[in-house]
């Protein structure tokens, strides 16, 4: 599989859109859509950073296309490409999660009436 697969760029394009009110985005916009594309902790120097990066007209918003381009910077810099995960494999995690937390709560129950 590709370093940047149609999943992620159709992820980024649904973003785009959400945030977008005039085929640009902002600054504001731009934390927004990193912070539900996965990096939750995204600095003002983050969101300065890509802009500036992308922002060929100074006029401090973004189109798609530099969006797009920026934004695979980002994630090639950040080393954050591999633990990109949709919503739905974030919730399959978090199921997987409880599913083990569970598993051993019960593990550990069983473990102190063999003790008994």
């Amino acid at each position: 599989m590709s370093a940047w697969d149609e999943k992620k760029a159709k992820h980024l394009k649904k973003l785009f859109k959400k945030y977008n009110k005039d085929d640009k985005i902002d600054k504001t916009e731009v934390a927004n859509a990193l912070k539900e594309y996965g990096y939750k902790n995204v600095t003002d120097t983050d969101t300065n950073a890509v802009i500036a990066k992308a922002d060929k007209n100074n006029d401090g918003k973004i189109s798609y296309e530099e969006f797009e381009a920026a934004i695979k910077e980002f994630v090639q810099s950040h080393h954050r490409d591999e633990g990109y995960k949709s919503d739905e494999e974030i919730a399959k995690l978090k199921k997987e999660n409880k599913d083990k937390k569970d598993k051993k709560g019960g593990e550990k129950k069983d473990k102190k009436k063999k003790k008994k």
